[in-house]
């Protein structure tokens, strides 16, 4: 999970340096895509966790608190990432206003009439 989240960084960081008429359409087809093959696993963990609950924690009180100091690290530094995501992309609608939040948006489709 974590090497997928690195191949979406470097994408995204790609995509923002590619000229707007160069394969980065590629780029950003594939960043999208690892982006949704990310949520896919996560949701599946989840489901997973719901179904077949975690084993019980060791008796081992320092591990323990070991484990979940961990865990509750990784979990903010993922709340981190998801907040300067979502600023990020509200920097660039509201301040910046240079279509980068546009061109991540999918493209309206054209009505036929």
């Amino acid at each position: 999970m974590a090497a997928l989240a690195v191949i979406v960084i470097t994408l995204g960081w790609a995509i923002g340096g590619a000229p707007r008429n160069t394969p980065s359409r590629d780029l950003l087809l594939l960043h999208r895509s690892v982006g949704l093959v990310i949520l896919a696993a996560m949701l599946f963990g989840v489901g997973w966790r719901w179904i077949h609950p975690a084993p019980a924690m060791p008796e081992n009180n320092r591990l323990s608190q070991a484990a979940i100091a961990f865990h509750l690290v990784g979990q903010y530094l993922v709340y981190l990432v998801v907040a300067l995501h979502v600023a990020g992309a509200l920097r660039h609608a509201i301040v910046k206003r240079d279509g980068i939040l546009e061109r991540m948006l999918p493209l309206p489709r054209a009505s036929k009439s």
